[in-house]
């Protein structure tokens, strides 16, 4: 009876944990990201799908009375104790921003996202402190693509994998533009 072995452990999965704090919770996190990924999904009824720039690809179609934007930061998770993706929405963003002198960068930040009593509740974020001297020791930003389409419960077609998520600015708040929303 031979075992199944290689030379080579297995690759890791690229995807990282998508989290939002439930209600009244406050979670800490160092964020990696220089900016916030901001990306429109379409809420199904049931289920939260992506939307692309190519509307064709959109799940059940496009239709804007569907459409939400959220925000995603690459991040350390203190109560995990790894990276995830941070799920924030334009309110929560507004929150972070207003605490900023223009031109700062999102690197290095400690921040505490912060929800209200409900699960569905306002979420902000607060500032804890910028470890400005650490950037170099942390790990390179990721992209959120494929954590959301796991998330989301998509497995992606070729076409969609190379399709870009819609990232129109167009209910983006004010303050997104003086972030570098990627």
């Amino acid at each position: 009876m031979e075992l199944s072995r290689s030379d080579k452990p297995p690759k890791k999965d690229e995807t990282l944990w998508v989290v939002s704090p439930k209600g009244n919770e406050r979670l800490k996190f160092i964020v990696y990201s220089p900016a916030v990924m901001g990306v429109h999904c379409h809420w199904t009824g049931r289920r939260t799908v992506p939307c692309f720039e190519n509307h064709d690809l959109c799940e059940g179609g496009h239709k804007d009375a569907t459409q939400k934007w959220r925000g995603y930061v690459h991040a350390w998770a203190f109560h995990l104790g790894r990276q995830v993706f941070v799920q924030l929405t334009g309110d929560a963003c507004e929150s972070w921003w207003a605490q900023l002198d223009s031109g700062v960068t999102l690197r290095g930040q400690v921040i505490e996202v912060i929800r209200t009593e409900k699960n569905n509740g306002r979420l902000t974020v607060q500032v804890d402190k910028y470890m400005s001297r650490e950037k170099d020791k942390m790990p390179q930003p990721r992209d959120c693509k494929l954590s959301l389409f796991k998330l989301w419960g998509v497995k992606p077609s070729i076409e969609e994998l190379r399709a870009s998520l819609c990232t129109s600015t167009d209910d983006i708040p004010e303050a997104a533009y003086n972030r570098g929303v990627a």
